[in-house]
């Protein structure tokens, strides 16, 4: 209110005049503005990020937020600072500040202090349309990021050891569809793995296998399978029409949820043992020896066996033939591996590996599935010598 005295002619007061402005309304918006600016402050200073705002000459006006003390700063220690004098050794900062002054509005990730930011720029601009100041929330992510890292660490791991592992690997959806699958699963099915994405059971495993093959898949999707796993030995056939024997092992993975979400299998190729065994088992019937009581075959079939002198070796045996290639020869033909000849001769493995190495050349043959059916033919492979 504005209150002024009336004079008379003699200049004293006679009275006096009031006006009186009703202010109840102003006096409640100043109340609120300081109450929302209050807030506000309040809002900024709690949040987890960090809130700032920057003038068209690059000082900054504003500065709040719970990130600032994981930089070690205060606000009264940036406001009023320049960029240059603040991002002074941080040139990615430096560089996506001045990028927003000019006009852009983004989002992007900066390194400051040992943490990481992931900093949004706004732009206010003048009547003119001129750059007046930016506004920015910058969010620290160092944990987010950590973790993405770790997993992307993760990921190589497992695909350097899914490329390099030599037994077959394939991902499968629940529908029984090839999602992926390494490069020892493509050898053994003789398809790239372009061509086996998408590809069934019934595409690459053997008729006779179909069904049983199915039914067990099917448990196994369903979360049905003891343990959401289960192992079996079945033929496949590759893309040229072979027959591959293999050892299959599949587990059902879950989600966070429990629920099914994908098949892992992992293929074993069992062809030379299965082939082995069979030309074990055809030259043991040759022979007459499959088990007790087997008469012995004509005496056509038997001509065709092998005939064996006093040292069990055959005639045509190459004759720098060592007593250790043949005791060798007698494992390999038994379908020894080499652990387990190296137990049995008390060896290293690498002198195992050497000595194979060594045969093979003596007997013409290029890998150790031809050893295997070369020994056998051979006559090796009896009784494992104790």
């Amino acid at each position: 209110m504005r209150v002024e005295p009336l004079r008379d002619d003699a200049g004293r007061i006679a009275g006096c005049l009031g006006l009186g402005v009703d202010v109840t309304a102003r006096r409640a918006m100043e109340r609120a503005l300081r109450e929302e600016e209050s807030w506000r402050r309040s809002v900024a200073a709690n949040a987890s990020a960090v809130l700032f705002a920057i003038d068209r000459d690059g000082v900054f006006r504003f500065a709040e937020g719970r990130g600032l003390a994981a930089l070690g700063r205060r606000p009264e220690e940036i406001v009023g600072r320049s960029i240059d004098d603040l991002y002074r050794d941080l040139p990615a900062a430096l560089d996506t500040t001045r990028r927003a002054l000019a006009g852009e509005e983004f989002t992007a990730t900066v390194a400051i202090g040992g943490r990481v930011f992931e900093t949004h720029h706004s732009v206010l601009r003048d009547a003119g349309g001129a750059v007046e100041r930016i506004i920015g929330v910058a969010t620290d992510v160092t944990a987010r990021v950590a973790a993405e890292e770790a997993v992307r660490a993760s990921e190589a791991l497992f695909r350097a050891i899914f490329a390099a592992v030599p037994v077959g690997v394939a991902r499968v959806g629940l529908d029984g569809r090839l999602l992926e699958t390494n490069p020892a699963a493509q050898a053994i099915l003789g398809y790239s793995g372009d061509e086996l994405r998408g590809m069934r059971f019934s595409d690459y495993t053997h008729p006779d296998d179909l069904a049983e093959g199915r039914r067990l898949f099917r448990e196994l999707a369903a979360g049905r399978m003891p343990g959401d796993r289960y192992e079996r030995e079945k033929r496949y056939r590759r893309k040229d029409g072979a027959i591959v024997w293999g050892r299959t092992v599949s587990s059902l993975l879950r989600g966070p949820d429990g629920a099914p979400q994908f098949v892992v299998g992992t293929l074993e190729d069992l062809t030379a043992r299965q082939e082995a065994e069979a030309a074990r088992q055809r030259l043991a019937a040759i022979a007459g020896i499959v088990s007790a009581g087997t008469p012995a075959p004509p005496a056509e079939a038997r001509a065709a066996t092998p005939a064996r002198r006093g040292g069990g070796v055959a005639d045509d045996l190459p004759h720098d033939l060592t007593d250790g290639d043949r005791r060798l020869l007698d494992l390999i033909g038994r379908g020894w591996e080499n652990a387990e000849i190296a137990e049995a001769l008390a060896v290293e493995g690498q002198t195992v590996r050497n000595r194979c190495h060594d045969l093979y050349g003596k007997i013409g043959v290029e890998s150790r599935n031809k050893a295997i059916v070369w020994a056998i033919q051979h006559g090796f492979g009896g009784d494992r010598p104790g």
